[in-house]
């Protein structure tokens, strides 16, 4: 539990700093999906309920600080929470290259599921010209701060595992 918290937290730090680097700077065109990458950080890592309970949640907050229509985060964050997890449990997730790979190809199904979905909202056409306005750029952006994302998400787990604090504990005592 506490575990699962503290990656929820740290996820929902990231996705603050994203809204406010997006309002604070608005000549940057780019920013980082940092919210994704840590849905599929959940999605290799966690387990299956908190982590789509959680991938739920960080998006319906994506929704409400990028101004999406209601939804359109939640879900789409939630397919790509599904497929990392059925496809990314399988290989080894340390390695930089996997990650890399699996952020450039889960940023893309996002970009394409976001389209897919505004199609059906109505009024949706409009805002469904702007999912592929920046798309290069937006994969590139992602590839490059995944491995960061990644690192921090993976020692916060390792921090909080029972086996790692109770390793400290009696390394301290000695």
């Amino acid at each position: 539990m506490i575990k699962m918290s503290s990656l929820f937290l740290i996820a929902c730090i990231l996705l603050l700093i994203q809204a406010m680097v997006k309002t604070l700077f608005p000549e940057v065109q780019v920013v980082p999906d940092m919210a994704l990458i840590c849905v599929m950080y959940f999605g290799v890592y966690q387990t299956g309920v908190a982590g789509l309970l959680s991938s739920f949640v960080l998006g319906y907050l994506a929704d409400a600080t990028s101004g999406a229509p209601d939804g359109l985060m939640a879900s789409s964050y939630c397919m790509v929470f599904i497929l990392v997890r059925l496809l990314g449990r399988t290989f080894y997730m340390r390695s930089r290259w996997f990650q890399i790979i699996l952020v450039g190809v889960m940023t893309s199904f996002w970009r394409g599921s976001c389209y897919a979905l505004l199609t059906w909202f109505p009024g949706g056409m409009e805002y469904a010209a702007l999912v592929f306005s920046d798309f290069i750029y937006r994969i590139l952006v992602n590839i490059l701060f995944a491995p960061i994302i990644f690192s921090i998400l993976f020692r916060i787990d390792e921090l909080t595992t029972k086996d790692y604090q109770s390793r400290m504990v009696t390394y301290r005592i000695h």
